[in-house]
C-alpha cells in the first residue's frame, strides 16, 4: 500500500496543487502498479474548517471533482519500477 495525508507537514494549510503533487511524487516512487496509490485530503479543504456543509472546496480546492479526476489518472499512470 502506497499514500500519503499531507495534514503532518501542511497543518490543513493545503492547496489542490499540493495534493496532485504530492500524488505523483507517491506515484513515482510507488514499487508496483498492482498496489494503487492513495492520498488522503484531510481537512481544509472545505469552505468552513469547523463544520459543514462539506458541499464544495474553498479557494484553494475550487474544482473538487476535478481533483479526483486527476488523482484517478495519476494512478492509473502509476509506473511499474
Amino acid at each position: 500500500m502506497y499514500g500519503g495525508n499531507n495534514w503532518y507537514y501542511t497543518y490543513g494549510k493545503s492547496s489542490a496543487n499540493d495534493i496532485r503533487q504530492d500524488s505523483e511524487r507517491i506515484a513515482s516512487i510507488a514499487s508496483s502498479a498492482d498496489n494503487k496509490i492513495f492520498m488522503v485530503i484531510d481537512d481544509g479543504w472545505g469552505p468552513n474548517r469547523t463544520a459543514g456543509p462539506w458541499s464544495r472546496g474553498n479557494a484553494q480546492f475550487p474544482d473538487m471533482a476535478g481533483l479526483a479526476s486527476d488523482r484517478r489518472r495519476i494512478a492509473s499512470s502509476q509506473r511499474d519500477l
